[in-house]
């Protein structure tokens, strides 16, 4: 039995919602060349690729080479903080990234990079969390968990779930060390908190030390601030939808704090400074 919906279905469905929001009003293939950063498994690039006529889709993750094929769209291993080494100057017309440079521990550095990679009338376009969402991630991270083990109760046979799930975390336990989660920070070493801490309050999301650091991290003025030291000039803040965070789905709240000026990530456009853009009256 599901309580929630099916995880990667509905992340697949906010990328979906994202991406229309960013380039709903481009005609297709308006980028000749792309480059995206921290492309994860994939999904996104194949929306991508309908806006630009040559993407390469990159990620730290080895594992990007074995998705499958698709004309258009080359996949290459490239941590983003070295971007700037990769390329040649002026390669790309859109340099993108979705929720990528908070896990970056130089961002500064990657930013520099995409400045080289652009092209001088380029355009880049980067997703990064907001303050609310990181307030959603804090107060709905512990009523997660109970949902989540509702539904392996009621899935995988009542009390030994919560059998197993004690033996595993509990030292000289049968059960053995527990899984680890995929890492989005695999640059930064951190704390490994104990089992009861991890249930209540979640390991932060980005590179930051600790959960108030994050969210001056995820501040719209310290990212506009960091792209102006890079060399670009703001075009245009956005705000992109709303989520819990955890997949809950909820449509009918999501819409009414959208409607009340809510977002759970701020989408930045932006160009080089000194130089005009012919792409930016799309977005």
């Amino acid at each position: 039995m599901k309580i929630k919906p099916d995880w990667l279905q509905w992340l697949h469905g906010y990328r979906t919602r994202e991406i229309a929001l960013i380039f709903g009003g481009c005609p297709d293939g308006l980028f000749a060349t792309g480059l995206e950063l921290g492309a994860g498994d994939g999904f996104q690039s194949t929306l991508l690729r309908k806006y630009v006529g040559r993407l390469t889709a990159t990620d730290i993750n080895p594992g990007i080479l074995q998705l499958p094929p698709h004309d258009g769209l080359d996949y290459r291993v490239l941590d983003a903080e070295e971007v700037g080494d990769h390329f040649p100057p002026g390669s790309f017309d859109l340099v993108f990234s979705s929720n990528l440079l908070e896990h970056l521990p130089a961002p500064e550095r990657a930013l520099a990079g995409i400045c080289r990679v652009l092209k001088d009338d380029g355009v880049t376009i980067h997703v990064v969390p907001s303050p609310f969402w990181k307030l959603c991630e804090l107060l709905l991270y512990f009523p997660n968990h109970v949902v989540v083990l509702l539904e392996q109760v009621i899935t995988r046979g009542g009390g030994k779930v919560l059998t197993d799930k004690v033996r595993r975390h509990v030292p000289g336990g049968a059960g053995g060390a527990s899984p680890q989660e995929p890492d989005n920070n695999p640059k930064v070493q951190k704390r490994r908190h104990s089992f009861v801490y991890r249930w209540f309050i979640p390991e932060t999301h980005g590179v930051s030390s600790g959960h108030l650091e994050e969210f001056g991290a995820f501040r719209k003025a310290r990212w506009v601030a960091e792209f102006r030291r890079a060399g670009f000039r703001v075009e245009r803040v956005r705000k992109g939808p709303v989520a819990s965070g955890y997949g809950f789905g909820l449509d009918t709240l999501r819409r009414w704090l959208e409607r009340l000026g809510f977002t759970s990530e701020y989408i930045y456009i932006a160009t080089k400074e000194g130089h005009t853009c012919p792409y930016v009256e799309y977005l």
